[in-house]
């Protein structure tokens, strides 16, 4: 498992006590994970083109560190090439309450060599946002559930040849090719961006400002955050081998449901070389990034980018046969709801909202999956406050 620090004083005694969880768990600096990608640099370029303040707080969180950690999630595969080809990318605020089965083989009607399938979680909310920055990256719309819901379910599987042939298509800014190119994003951008030089939807000039802006950006946020990149179990039968057991959360067969229809379902049905170099030829290292900022919609901008709804939607798009999509929601945000987390606090000492067994053996019999317990997101946890500092163990 890799968790992200804001900053060494952060993570030096915390990196210890969870090393001790497991031999495999590794600890990293956020602002070192990938050369150039700081909270700094991503507060500059919110601050100077999207004109917003990059310390707004919403929901109990900082903007640019919001977005931040969508990029660390992103960013895993380049910056930890000795990550499996099947990996999860997981919020450390969710809980899961059983085993879960990721990777299932070809459906019955796949044709022969089509690739291995990962679970696709649903129900996640539906955010304006979301689909207008997809929008402008991708030109297409972003996809939905089949009743409706988003693919924002905090974690997801990722498959990593897919994950760099992402971001090399963000970086170059011409969806479906492998040129690049320095015309519009299909939507355009602020008019700030416009207003500041060149165009804002150029993977060029985008890059370039981010580079500047990282050299004018100094000093490192105190504190903690995180985001964690977990890396899947390997038997001597290959990277698919020894996933998970148990109930996949009742994932449906079908996985052409849902999927853009204006695509042909037979497209991009192979599997994209494995070789680190070869995915990333051609990858600006931050492009992607600068990017992704540039297509946020400013009114919009405190739920303007998600990196599952993303992500999910270009693969869907691109190979849906790689995907099993859930039939139902096996996850619910908060335990019966944030009332139920305000006041079982009281019950406690210390009044930290922390889970109880209890409580999670009862979600657990209930049929659920996983379960969040978004503490950042309630006042009354007071997670960033300094008493609390070591208290929720993030």
């Amino acid at each position: 498992m890799y968790a992200f620090w804001r900053s060494s004083s952060a993570a030096a005694p915390r990196s210890t006590s969870w090393a001790s969880f497991a031999p495999n768990v590794e600890c990293h600096i956020q602002d070192e994970l990938l050369d150039g990608l700081t909270v700094d640099a991503v507060g500059a370029f919110i601050e100077q083109h999207l004109g917003i303040d990059q310390h707004k707080h919403f929901k109990g969180r900082e903007l640019s560190g919001w977005y931040m950690q969508q990029f660390l999630k992103l960013g895993s595969a380049l910056a930890l090439p000795q990550l499996s080809q099947h990996y999860v990318v997981w919020d450390l605020d969710m809980i899961l309450l059983r085993p879960v089965q990721l990777l299932f083989p070809p459906g019955p009607s796949d044709p022969a060599g089509s690739p291995t399938r990962t679970l696709v979680n649903i129900g996640g909310s539906v955010s304006p946002g979301y689909m207008a920055a997809f929008r402008r990256l991708m030109r297409r719309p972003l996809e939905f559930a089949p009743d409706g819901t988003s693919f924002v379910t905090h974690w997801m599987v990722v498959y990593k040849p897919y994950l760099l042939e992402f971001l090399r298509e963000l970086s170059l800014g011409t969806p479906g090719s492998s040129r690049s190119s320095s015309g519009a994003t299909g939507g355009g951008s602020s008019s700030r961006l416009r207003g500041a030089g060149g165009s804002s939807d150029s993977s060029s000039s985008s890059s370039t400002a981010g580079r500047e802006l990282q050299a004018e950006a100094a000093g490192q946020d105190e504190g903690t955050g995180a985001a964690a990149g977990r890396r899947l179990s390997s038997s001597s039968t290959g990277d698919d081998a020894g996933i998970g057991a148990g109930d996949p959360g009742g994932a449906d067969a079908s996985t052409g449901a849902g999927a853009s229809r204006g695509l042909k379902q037979g497209v991009a049905t192979t599997v994209p070389g494995s070789d680190q170099a070869s995915a990333t030829k051609g990858l600006d290292p931050l492009g992607w990034v600068w990017r992704i900022l540039s297509a946020v919609e400013p009114s919009s901008a405190d739920l303007g980018f998600s990196e599952y709804a993303s992500y999910i939607t270009w693969v869907r798009q691109r190979y849906p046969a790689s995907q099993k999509l859930a039939d139902r929601k096996t996850w619910i945000r908060h335990p019966f709801g944030q009332g139920t987390v305000k006041l079982l606090r009281l019950l406690r000492a210390d009044r930290c909202c922390c889970p109880s067994a209890w409580l999670l053996r009862l979600v657990r019999l209930l049929g659920f999956m996983y379960t969040g317990y978004e503490v950042g997101h309630i006042e009354e946890c007071r997670y960033s406050e300094p008493q609390y500092a070591t208290s929720y163990g993030l």
